[in-house]
Parts: C-alpha cells; structure tokens; sequence
C-alpha cells in the first residue's frame, strides 16, 4: 500500500506539473460584456442569393493515420470517391494534427485538420490551415484557453471553427460563447450532435457565426457514417476561395440527414437523391422573412433570441415570419417526417449592411504575470520535491 501510494503521488504530481506548465503558454484574458444584435438594418445572407448554385459538402473526415490509433478507416482517394458517389461537390480531409495533402492539386483543396488532443474533446476545425498547432491542453480547459486556442490559430488558419461544442460534459459549454469571440463559423451539426444551444448562446450575445455541418467521419464505407451531416454551400465557382467565402458570407445551410440502420450505400444514395430537401428560397420584404423549401415539411420553426420558438407552420414547403422590433435575430429550422433537419443562417439586425463582427477579449498583463510566476514557483517546487524523494 505504501508502494503504491507514493507511486500515485507522483502521478499526481507530473500531472500537477504538467497542467502548470502548459499554463505557462496562455495568458489570462479580461472579456468586455457582449452586446446583443441591434440596429434599424436587418441583414439576410440569403437575399441575393441564386438557388441554382447549392452543392453538397463535408468538411471534416479523418483518414487512417498513426497506425489507426486516432480511429481512422479509410484513405483519402476512399473518402473522396465515396462522396463523389453520393454527389458531393466538395469532400475535405481534416486529419487529427496533420493537413493531408492528397489532393493538393486539385482547385478546390482547402488544406485542413482538427486541432485538439484534450481528453474533454475541446476541438477546433482549421480550414485553410498554412500551419499546424500542435500546442493544446490536455485536461480541463478555462475560458482564457479557449480563447487563446482561437486565436492562435486563427494565425496560421484562413478559419478557425468551434467543432462539435456539444460531444462531451467538460469541453465547450453553452454559457462560454457569451464570451468566446474571434471565429466567423460553428460546427453546429455533426455526426455525433447538434449544438443548437451553444449556437444561440453565440447569437443571442451579438457574435455573428455562420452554421457548417459535417459527418466527422471515421469510416465512410459504413452507411451510418457517411453522408448524415453535411453543409450545402452556395457558390457559382466552386475554387477553394470561392467556397469559403460563401462560407463566411452565409451562403451556406446545415443538414441532418436522417439515419436509418441497417441500409446499403446504394440504398442510401437512392433515399438521398429523392428525398433530400433544398432551399428554394429565404428573402427579405421589408421586415418580413420568407422561407420556401423543395419538400413540405412537417414544420417550419423561426427561433430567435436566448433559442425561443417564435412561431411554428406545420405541414407545409413554405413559411413567413414577420420580425419584431424586439427580434436581435430569427434563424429557421425545418423539420421533416423522416427525421431530416434543415438548419438555415440567421438574419441578424445590425446598424449597416455591413455586418459588424464583435469581439470581446483582452490580455490583462498583470494577472498573467502573476499566474506565471505562481505556476514558476509550483513547479519547482514540484521538481525539488521529486528529487529529494529520489
């Protein structure tokens, strides 16, 4: 017993060490209070839009890497075939800490990866990544690290996405995108959740994220991996910088497709090509919003501030929703008979047609130089200790 205690007190102490030293990369961070859309000038990413330009995307896949021991299945001509199958127009690879560069060739390759070895799953989605950060936090997370991790990549990557806020108790939570800032996009749908509520958290306090969705899979040759959550983007060309910039522009919606166990490729593909609902339309006229979906649906949901239900259609392929003066935002979801969501952009209210993106947060130097110093100190502590007990 006494062993195996003193061989837990120094487990516990590496850890301690460990969690300090990481610290030592992050300062602290003072956050302003955000403010809520406002404005006389309600902006729809969809007004201008031509619907004859959506095309199906997926932008976070993994590949087997590092002898399979991060959960990958496939390789990328795999991936890229498989959702050419499924008609895809865009199929990205976005590797555990490694840009894949198979298709570094091709106009439309948009180099990629998932940030993040934290054992809470706090990962970010880089698309256009130059570089990779191989810096994270292996344990819990505090707001100061969440948002130093944006903005560090935000550095090296054109897009530095929020990935599925909701997988795990620990990571993001709801209430931390009051404050979180510095990100233009969230990873709303994913193949293992849906982080509607950490969405509206970032709406309802003014942070202007436009909506992606993706599969976030492990092995596309599973009909139960593929092809479930994916973003349908609208862009007449379809180069890398076109697709992100309808991306950031809010050119851009979120399916969750739905699952059914059991059913082939084929059989999937077959359902998909004839059941998929499009967005037809989504306009403003005056302060009334407008939505028209190619399918009836079984209802049309406007949802706005702090993610109330505004008004509800049922049965129907179109709605209308005439926004308030109250209203700091409207997004609309349509929900269909075979479990399929569509999860449209906000219209937001802002002062111009310019959209204003906010952001909160300030290094406060005196405190970090005070958390560095005590983290300094730990550590040697740490480190006398260990040696005098060798």
């Amino acid at each position: 017993m006494k062993k195996t205690f003193k061989i837990l007190l120094r487990v516990a102490i590496l850890v301690v060490f460990a969690v300090l030293a990481f610290s030592l990369f992050v300062p602290v961070y003072d956050f302003d209070e955000p403010v809520a859309f406002h404005g006389d000038v309600l902006v729809n990413p969809y007004q201008n839009v031509d619907c004859g330009h959506w095309h199906k995307a997926n932008f976070h896949a993994h590949t087997k890497r590092y002898g399979g021991f991060t959960n990958g299945r496939d390789s990328a001509p795999v991936i890229d075939s498989v959702y050419n199958f499924f008609g895809f127009s865009y199929a990205g690879v976005s590797d555990y800490m490694n840009v894949n560069q198979s298709f570094s060739n091709k106009e439309n390759f948009i180099p990629s990866y998932e940030h993040g070895w934290g054992i809470f799953k706090i990962h970010q989605l880089c698309l256009g990544a130059h570089d990779v950060r191989y810096i994270d936090y292996p344990f819990w997370q505090t707001l100061s690290m969440k948002q130093h991790t944006l903005n560090k990549l935000g550095e090296t990557s054109v897009l530095a996405i929020p990935a599925h806020p909701d997988f795990v108790d620990g990571g993001y939570s709801p209430s931390d995108f009051k404050y979180l800032s510095n990100y233009r996009l969230m990873e709303v749908v994913n193949g293992y959740c849906v982080s509607d509520a950490h969405w509206d958290s970032a709406l309802s306090n003014g942070h202007l994220a436009y909506i992606i969705g993706d599969d976030d899979t492990h092995d596309v040759l599973r009909s139960t991996d593929v092809a479930n959550c994916f973003t349908i983007v609208n862009a007449e060309r379809l180069d890398a910088e076109s697709i992100i910039d309808a991306l950031v522009s809010g050119h851009a919606y979120a399916v969750d497709f739905r699952l059914r166990k059991g059913e082939t490729l084929d059989e999937k593909k077959a359902d998909m090509d004839t059941t998929l609902p499009w967005l037809v339309e989504a306009r403003l006229s005056g302060d009334t919003f407008s939505v028209v979906m190619s399918r009836k649906a079984k209802t049309i949901q406007f949802i706005g501030q702090n993610g109330r239900v505004l008004a509800t259609a049922e049965k129907t392929d179109s709605a209308s929703y005439v926004v308030k003066d109250s209203d700091t935002y409207i997004r609309t979801v349509c929900n269909y008979p075979d479990r399929t969501d569509v999860y449209l952009n906000p219209v937001t209210r802002q002062t111009s047609e310019n959209v204003s993106i906010q952001r909160l947060d300030h290094i406060n130097y005196w405190k970090t130089a005070i958390l560095w110093s005590a983290c300094v100190i730990v550590i040697v502590v740490c480190v006398c200790f260990l040696r005098k007990r060798r």
